[in-house]
């Protein structure tokens, strides 16, 4: 194989594994928040209110 495609190839599958890595962050910080907010709502006393979408 031509080293210049094996060097594309090994960037592209670093920026893929990179996207995902990120995604990962970013999807577990917002369950966490989620998660969080729902208790302190909980706590409160207040009903949980759904999300009607608009």
């Amino acid at each position: 194989m031509d080293p210049l495609l094996v060097a594309i190839l090994l960037n592209v599958a670093g920026f893929l594994i990179g996207l995902l890595i990120l995604w990962f962050v970013i999807y577990t910080a917002v369950r966490s928040a989620l998660t969080s907010h729902r208790q302190a709502i909980v706590q409160e006393g207040r009903p949980a209110q759904r999300y009607a979408g608009r």
